[in-house]
């Protein structure tokens, strides 16, 4: 596949110092460099560390879970109520 690239000069003078050094066209050393490039990239993404919680002690709870419920009933009953009255 034909594609453009605007390369710096010192990059392509690496190329083709490289393709002169190995007996091959510059498309083909630009071609190996970037799969290894790439595969390098591909192989950090897979190695990322994942993120894991320390988890801490946080004592006894201050509200019963019954409490906690009630407490979660009655501020659904308010908004009801809120919506019933803006429908009036």
């Amino acid at each position: 596949m034909r594609t453009t690239l605007n390369l710096d000069e010192d990059i392509i003078a690496e190329l083709k110092e490289q393709a002169k050094s190995d007996g091959i066209t510059i498309t083909a050393v630009a071609n190996l460099v970037l799969r290894r490039g790439l595969n390098r990239l591909c192989e950090k993404n897979r190695q990322k560390k994942t993120y894991q919680e320390k988890p801490i002690e946080m004592g006894v709870p201050v509200v019963t879970m019954d409490k906690a419920l009630n407490m979660v009933a009655a501020l659904e009953a308010e908004e009801i109520l809120r919506k019933i009255d803006l429908r009036k």
